[in-house]
């Protein structure tokens, strides 16, 4: 190929403009068009393109980088009359591939003398003032005159002839060009990988199908995509339960093509998705040997031994490690995504604007417009997919986390559609003349469900809210000497509620739950799962108090043995206050033989006090005894007192065994009353 040298700092613009009209369609090459889409509010979309084609053909479809991995993952080619041959892609980074087996690198396209200096050896022939035939051997710049006054930097090419070494001035040449046909193909191919580079947010994927005659063929893949989102409007009259819910679809066509009059669907549901990087190149990593080199026998030094199985340790970690290493870099196996596309009912009509046809599929809720949809790629579309008169109820929602002394104006919305609702967020407009009322957070709604939806504050209805808690006891039984008692725990929450002078109210007082607690009275009361809900209704003007119990039942184990006097008295009276009769007279003959068992310890205990008191005056006796003559009268006094103290001893001692038999007898009523005890 004969480059122009005025124009050689700009080779690779010209080579590729002649190998993209070369290369760019080859024979039956086409991209086929959008025809369906199928948009997820989990951040997918199924894009199906169909088309026609004739023969063996190859079909491009062009995508951005970053739709390459999902491709790969989901791609689906139809072709009932032929086959798929093979689907070809350019690698992540094919240029850094094309540069591998070449002698110059990206840098050296930068310039015509950076090219000339890399390819030094390189046979060339340059037309000029004089033509000549040789390899390249050195590029010298060199700085020449321009003009009068200034200079310019040119270089000198030298070149080795068959007469010699030759130099010339590379800007000035009219012509250069390679005469190694392969070299001139290598530059060729990588100018064209350089041109492919420059679109580094895009790729081309090339599908070729083998078939015979004309026939419709299709693809389908799953690729990331903004949500779409979900945007309501509410028109509720001054009076009466219907109302007008609107349904808006904003959605973008993210997806880098354009959607011409496509078929149009929109899903919303949460499936599992995920993304693998299928397009980045994964190598097993191996562990390094080195290379067994033969030289002079030198024995080496001992250094001593290490005990049997070292060598064995060392061979078993380095296994590990080389399997850790693979493990690192083996990639994940990929999933298949889960399929967006749905069957569809016949669409209902509404407003005078033509609704999507909504339809559920197992855990997703799909909407299917009837109208085809074009969508330029980068541009944002908004689409009705609902319009419809509901159901409604208005009522007044009191959260006391909102507020602590008005409720929210609310309306409860029932979905009567054939399909469920998606979240978003919705516009409520009232009265006559449709004036804007608030805006609220539409919940996910069930197809046949209900939800409450509160948009603004009713400044207008005041609700005083107090609580207050007690223990009442609930019941009172016992067996083989232990008290049961179960208790009940009450939390009970007041709401006064004051109406406008001249409006009712319809009011639903929400009370948060309470761990093992639960509603004494569900008259009138909802279940939501995290809360309570009380309905009350007040006239004009009227002001109304209403109360939530919530009670939990508490349980105490007590030993009847254990009570002391005071606390078996407090039972006695629990028993009597829940009029168990039974419980009543056997707590009191509980009572009675504990006291019988009080006196029979106290009688024991009097003895030997006294007893005691009769030891230390014999104690004193004898003493004084031993101080007088032993004839004396006083000394016959001394021992005609000890004489008597010893017969009162005697006696106090069959007293105290007739007092311990009393006690025994006693603690054995006691302890078979209370072991027989039973209410």
């Amino acid at each position: 190929m004969i480059v122009a040298a005025q124009e050689f700092r700009l080779p690779r613009i010209w080579l590729l403009c002649g190998l993209i009209a070369a290369m760019g369609s080859p024979a039956g090459a086409d991209t086929l068009p959008v025809k369906r889409v199928i948009l997820s509010s989990s951040g997918l979309v199924q894009i199906d393109r169909e088309g026609s084609i004739d023969g063996n053909a190859e079909v491009t479809l062009p995508v951005p980088l970053d739709q390459v991995d999902d491709i790969l993952k989901s791609l689906s080619v139809f072709d009932g009359k032929g086959k798929v041959d093979s689907v070809r892609l350019a690698g992540k980074e094919p240029l850094a591939q094309e540069f591998r087996t070449l002698p110059f690198g990206p840098a050296d396209l930068n310039s015509p003398e950076a090219l000339m200096t890399a390819l030094r050896g390189a046979e060339v022939s340059i037309q000029g003032s004089r033509v000549m035939h040789g390899r390249i051997v050195s590029v010298t710049p060199f700085v020449a005159k321009l003009g009068e006054s200034g200079t310019i930097t040119q270089h000198r090419l030298a070149i080795l002839t068959d007469a010699g070494l030759e130099n010339v001035v590379l800007e000035e040449a009219q012509q250069i060009s390679f005469t190694d046909p392969a070299l001139q193909a290598k530059l060729n191919q990588v100018l064209a990988a350089s041109l492919d580079s420059r679109a580094k947010d895009s790729r081309s994927i090339a599908i070729n199908l083998a078939g015979q005659g004309k026939r419709d063929v299709s693809l389908s893949y799953v690729v990331t995509a903004p949500i779409w989102k979900t945007s309501y409007r509410l028109l509720m009259p001054k009076s009466g339960e219907k109302a007008m819910l609107q349904g808006w679809a904003v959605l973008e066509n993210m997806t880098g093509s354009d959607w011409d009059k496509v078929d149009l669907a929109i899903v919303s549901g949460n499936p599992v998705t995920y993304h693998q990087a299928l397009y980045e190149s994964y190598f097993v990593h191996r562990p390094d040997i080195p290379v067994q080199v033969f030289g002079r026998v030198q024995p080496r030094v001992d250094e001593g031994a290490v005990a049997a199985g070292g060598l064995e340790e060392i061979v078993v970690t380095a296994r590990r490690a080389e399997e850790s290493a693979a493990a690192a870099y083996a990639p994940s196996p990929p999933s298949p995504a889960p399929r967006l596309r749905g069957d569809y009912d016949k669409p209902e009509i509404a407003m005078g604007q033509q609704a999507a046809e909504s339809a559920e599929t197992g855990a997703q809720i799909s909407f299917h417009f009837p109208q085809p949809i074009t969508v330029s790629a980068g541009q944002s579309l908004m689409v009705p997919f609902i319009g419809k008169t509901i159901p409604v109820e208005r009522v007044w929602l009191y959260q006391p986390d909102a507020n602590a002394i008005h409720p929210l104006s609310a309306v409860r919305i029932v979905n009567d559609t054939d399909a469920g609702l998606p979240a978003g967020i919705l516009t409520v407009f009232e009265g006559e003349r449709d004036e804007y009322s608030g805006d609220a957070q539409f919940p996910n709604l069930p197809r046949a469900d209900s939800r409450l939806i509160s948009y603004a504050l009713d400044q207008k209805t005041l609700i005083d809210r107090r609580e207050s808690s007690d223990q009442l006891l609930a019941s009172l039984t016992a067996e083989h000497g232990v008290i049961h008692v179960t208790r009940r725990a009450i939390s009970d929450t007041a709401y006064t509620v004051k109406a406008p002078a001249d409006e009712s109210r319809s009011i639903i007082l929400e009370q948060p739950k309470r761990y093992n607690f639960e509603p004494d009275d569900t008259k009138d009361l909802e279940v939501t799962p995290t809360h309570y809900r009380l309905r009350v209704k007040v006239s004009a003007g009227e002001a109304k108090t209403v109360h939530l119990r919530l009670v939990h039942p508490l349980s105490e184990e007590i030993a009847i043995g254990s009570l002391n006097d005071a606390a078996l008295d407090i039972w006695i009276g629990n028993a009597k206050s829940l009029g168990n009769r039974v419980a009543l007279d056997a707590l009191t003959e509980v009572a009675k033989l504990r006291r019988a068992v009080a006196d029979a310890d106290k009688r024991i205990e009097d003895i030997d006090k006294h007893v005691e008191r009769i030891g230390k005056d014999q104690d004193r006796l004898r003493s004084n005894l031993a101080q007088v003559p032993k004839e004396s009268d006083l000394a016959k006094h001394y021992l005609e007192t000890l004489t008597a103290q010893e017969n009162e001893l005697a006696g106090q001692a069959r007293d105290r065994a007739t007092a311990e038999q009393a006690q025994a007898v006693a603690k054995t009523k006691l302890d078979d009353q209370i072991a027989a005890m039973k209410f």
